[in-house]
C-alpha cells in the first residue's frame, strides 16, 4: 500500500513540475514578445499598458457590435451593404502592426466605435420590447439610419488607410526604381 501512496505523490510531483515548467515556458515567451513588440515600436511601459487597454476595449467593442448584428436581420443587411465590422476588424489589425498610429484613429476608437455600439444594443433592446408604435418604428428607423452612416464612415476611414497604404508603396517603388 505505502509503494502505491509513494508512485501516486511521486506521479504527482512530476505532473505539478511539468505544469509549473509549461507556464513558465508560456510567460517567459509571452514577456519576450511583449519586449520585442515594445522596442520594434519604441513603447514605453506607459505607452504599451494604454496600448493593452485601448485595444481591449476595442476588441470588445467590435465583438460587442458583431453579436449584436447576427442577432438582427436589419443590422445584417446594413453590415453586408456598409461593411463597417469588416472594416473595423482591418482597423484594429492596422493598429496592432502600427501601435504608433493609435491617435491618428482617435475618433474611430473614442467616438464611432462606442457609438455604433450604443446604437445597435438599443436598437436590439427596443426590438426585443415587441412593442409596435408609429414612435417605435420612428426610433428603430433612426437607429438603422444612424448605425448604416457610423457603418459606412468606418469602412471609408479604412479605405483611406488602404488608399495611404498603397501611395506609399508606389512612392517607394519609384524611389527604387531611380
Amino acid at each position: 500500500m505505502g509503494f502505491i501512496v509513494g508512485i501516486v505523490i511521486i506521479g504527482l510531483a512530476i505532473w505539478g513540475g511539468n505544469r509549473f515548467y509549461s507556464s513558465y515556458k508560456t510567460k517567459k515567451v509571452f514577456n519576450d514578445r511583449q519586449k520585442k513588440y515594445k522596442e520594434t515600436h519604441q513603447l514605453s511601459d506607459k505607452d504599451l499598458e494604454l496600448f493593452k487597454k485601448t485595444m481591449g476595449e476595442m476588441k470588445n467593442q467590435i465583438l460587442g457590435i458583431e453579436e449584436a448584428t447576427n442577432k438582427n436581420k436589419d443590422l445584417k443587411k446594413i453590415e453586408n451593404s456598409e461593411a463597417g465590422i469588416k472594416s473595423a476588424k482591418e482597423i484594429f489589425q492596422e493598429l496592432m502592426a502600427e501601435p504608433n498610429k493609435l491617435t491618428k484613429y482617435g475618433d474611430f476608437i473614442y467616438k464611432k466605435l462606442p457609438s455604433m455600439l450604443d446604437a445597435c444594443i438599443r436598437l436590439n433592446k427596443i426590438e426585443g420590447t415587441k412593442l409596435n408604435s408609429k414612435e417605435i418604428r420612428e426610433s428603430v428607423d433612426s437607429i438603422l439610419e444612424t448605425v448604416t452612416f457610423i457603418s459606412a464612415s468606418i469602412t471609408d476611414e479604412y479605405e483611406r488607410i488602404v488608399k495611404e497604404d498603397s501611395e506609399e508603396i508606389a512612392l517607394s517603388k519609384k524611389v527604387i526604381g531611380k
